[in-house]
């Protein structure tokens, strides 16, 4: 039975310690496939205790902290202790590439953390960002004394920066607890979870629904680094089959990158246990889903267990679902004239404790199937973005009100259609081509239908010599090279949008 009078995450931890202790909350495979750790709720609860003192003993409640671990139980066991301390978390990846490096560099410009916790290897490649510590000096002061209480803010979850500067989300623990809670009714799952992930652990998708939702259950938390996945997908189904998973998923690039390096010969694995199989983060290809169903059947996968779902770091998470075991449902919109009725993917309702709207060009609320922007409401929805100045929060200003609630304007484009919610795209994707008007996603579904070599697409609006260009940039492997005519390609997207593209 779970309590919902918890603070913070950790205390239902230390509740899980208490009544099963023994039980295995988090187990790590280094390299995708053999385990290099196993922690009980008990060790877990053990380790929370000693880095939440060594992080009251040095002075950080209220402030910042920058979090550059790698994945494992470390990161976790950090996390988790600032959520206990009171100090105000902010993941960032690992400082193992210059990528990476350059992603927390510009992090901590705006977020002015306090310090950053790494290991040492980690914190000398980030000379600049303030207070460095190392995760064993942290625990090496915890060895006695009283943690303080919770902060309000959380942590700070920063959006990748993909389209625009990263933003700092402030997610209080409030936020959290309430997201967790709606999830565990929405997808009705209990203290039997076992959930598996590939994701970033320093991403909202797997730190939020691949570490804290098991951990705050009393399930057990599986997982491994995200490159090990990405060099070898059938990682994940292995992982799956042979710790009986009951709840795993990602984007859907990771169930087509899955299924294309398996092709025809998928292993022969049993994945009946996996009752929730949820995709989410960017927009949902129904072709995708089917072909990853259908290349699994013989390994017992359920198509039911599909669980398309829709969220933002805004609202924590998670914010719909459909209920378990009804599979993926597709409904028709009238999209684009150029395209007439299109079918989409349906997310399901909102969670409960959610309300959405959907807010039409008119500054009024559209009706039944009507396109407009996805507005929510609700405990699970953050209350603005980390102000690092001035170490506070700065509420959300495009925020819109109706009977005396308010409502988080998302960004992105979407209906309500039979009790369900319908994401379409993005309203900052849309691409005007000599006033025509497109979203960028349809462009990007012809050019992947009309060619199973092109892996990834991508369709922008450029301006090139005084012209309106629409460009369409795709992604295939070198030896898939020759499948591909590019101005078929062209042409399959000009018959069905009207606009002649540039593929490249």
């Amino acid at each position: 039975m779970l309590s919902t009078d918890f603070q913070v995450l950790s205390q239902a931890i230390a509740r899980h310690a208490r009544h099963r202790g023994s039980h295995t909350a988090l187990v790590f495979l280094g390299n995708g496939e053999d385990e290099s750790e196993r922690v009980s709720f008990e060790a877990l609860e053990a380790r929370i205790v000693r880095a939440a003192r060594g992080l009251a003993a040095s002075g950080l409640r209220g402030q910042a902290m920058m979090i550059a671990l790698p994945p494992g139980p470390d990161f976790a066991v950090l996390f988790l202790s600032c959520l206990r301390a009171g100090v105000v978390a902010i993941p960032v990846p690992y400082p193992d590439t210059f990528r990476n490096i350059a992603r927390i560099e510009g992090i901590a410009s705006h977020a002015r953390p306090a310090a950053i916790v790494s290991d040492d290897a980690g914190l000398a490649k980030c000379p600049g960002v303030g207070r460095r510590i190392t995760l064993s000096a942290l625990i090496a002061t915890g060895t006695r004394g009283a943690t303080p209480e919770p902060f309000d803010v959380a942590f700070v979850q920063y959006t990748s920066g993909s389209t625009q500067a990263p933003k700092g989300i402030a997610v209080t623990n409030g936020n959290l607890l309430s997201n967790l809670a709606m999830i565990t009714r929405g997808a009705l799952l209990d203290d039997g979870c076992v959930s598996a992930t590939w994701l970033p652990h320093f991403h909202d998708m797997g730190l939020i629904g691949g570490i804290c939702l098991p951990l705050f259950l009393g399930g057990t938390a599986v997982a491994m680094p995200t490159q090990a996945f990405v060099k070898r997908p059938q990682r994940w189904l292995g992982m799956l089959h042979r710790y009986r998973a009951t709840l795993s998923g990602g984007p859907c690039f990771g169930y087509d990158i899955c299924a294309r390096r398996l092709g025809s010969s998928a292993p022969l694995l049993d994945l009946s246990a996996w009752r929730i199989a949820f995709c989410g983060s960017e927009p949902i290809r129904a072709p995708v889903l089917r072909r990853f169903a259908e290349l699994l059947a013989p390994s017992k996968f359920d198509p039911a267990a599909l669980l398309p779902c829709y969220g933002l770091a805004e609202a924590t998470l998670v914010v719909t679902c459909p209920t378990p075991g009804t599979g993926m449902h597709e409904v028709a919109l009238e999209h684009q004239p150029a395209t007439g009725r299109r079918s989409f993917v349906s997310c399901g309702p909102a969670l409960p404790g959610s309300i959405i709207k959907i807010r039409n060009s008119s500054d009024g609320w559209a009706n039944e199937g009507e396109l407009g922007e996805i507005c929510i409401s609700g405990p699970h929805v953050s209350p603005g973005l980390w102000n690092g100045v001035e170490g506070g929060v700065r509420p959300f200003s495009d925020r819109v009100t109706d009977g005396g609630s308010s409502y988080l304007r998302t960004g992105d484009i979407g209906a309500l259609r039979d009790g369900g919610l319908v994401p379409v795209d993005r309203l900052k994707d849309l691409i005007v081509v000599y006033g025509r008007k497109v979203h960028a996603t349809d462009i990007e579904s012809t050019a992947l239908d009309a060619c199973r070599a092109v892996s990834t697409a991508a369709a922008i609006g450029v301006d090139y010599e005084a012209e309106e260009r629409l460009v369409v940039l795709c992604e295939v492997r070198q030896t898939d090279m020759a499948l591909v005519a590019i101005a078929d390609l062209a042409t399959s997207v000009a018959k069905v949008h009207g606009i002649l593209p540039d593929v490249r």
